[in-house]
C-alpha cells in the first residue's frame, strides 16, 4: 500500500510550471528529489498565490515526500489539510488512507479508502488498496470484490491479478 498517488497530482497544476530549476512549481511536482520536492513545496504554500485545489495538490504532494521520508505526522498533517481544502477530491484521501495503513491503522485506513472510492468512483487505485485494507481486517469477499473492481476499471493492473490468484481467484 506504499503506492502513493502522485502523478495524477502533477496535471492539476498546468500551465503554472515551467522548465525553471527551484521554481516552487516544478519542485513540488517532480517526484525524484523528496527532499526538493518538500523545499518547493513548502515554498509555493508561503507564497499566498496557491488557492483552492491547487493549494490542496501541493499540500497534497508535500505530504506524499514526507510519507515516503517515513515522516507519518507531517504527511498525516498535510494530507488532512488537503483534504479541508477539496473535500470533494479522492486524492487526498486515498494517500492518507495510504498512510494510516503504513502506520497499521486499518480502522483509519478503510474511512479514507472508503471515501476515496466515494470521490473517485473509477479511481482502481482506491479499489485496490481498499482490497488491502480489508484483507487486513480479515473482510475476504469485500477485498475479493475490490481486487476485481480495481481490475475491471484497469485491466492491465498486475498487483490487482496477482492479489486475486494469490487468493485463488481467477
Amino acid at each position: 500500500m506504499r503506492v502513493f498517488l502522485a502523478l495524477l497530482l502533477f496535471f492539476l497544476l498546468p500551465g503554472l510550471a515551467s522548465a525553471e530549476s527551484e521554481n516552487p512549481i516544478v519542485d513540488c511536482n517532480q517526484f525524484e528529489d523528496r527532499a526538493r520536492q518538500i523545499r518547493g513545496c513548502t515554498a509555493y504554500i508561503r507564497t499566498g498565490k496557491a488557492l483552492g485545489p491547487n493549494l490542496a495538490v501541493a499540500y497534497t504532494n508535500r505530504g506524499i515526500a514526507y510519507a515516503s521520508q517515513g515522516d507519518h505526522k507531517r504527511a498525516l498533517a498535510d494530507f488532512t489539510e488537503a483534504i479541508r481544502l477539496a473535500p470533494d477530491s479522492p486524492f487526498p484521501y486515498y494517500n492518507r488512507g495510504n498512510a494510516y495503513y503504513d502506520l497499521g491503522d486499518y480502522a483509519r485506513a478503510l474511512a479514507d479508502s472508503d471515501a476515496a472510492v466515494e470521490r473517485g468512483p473509477d479511481m482502481a487505485l482506491a479499489y485496490y488498496n481498499r482490497g488491502l485494507v480489508h484483507q487486513k481486517l480479515g473482510n475476504r469477499d469485500k477485498s475479493i470484490e475490490d481486487f476485481q473492481k480495481a481490475l475491471a476499471l484497469d485491466p492491465r493492473s498486475q498487483a490487482a491479478r496477482d492479489r486475486l490468484h494469490k487468493m485463488g481467484i481467477q
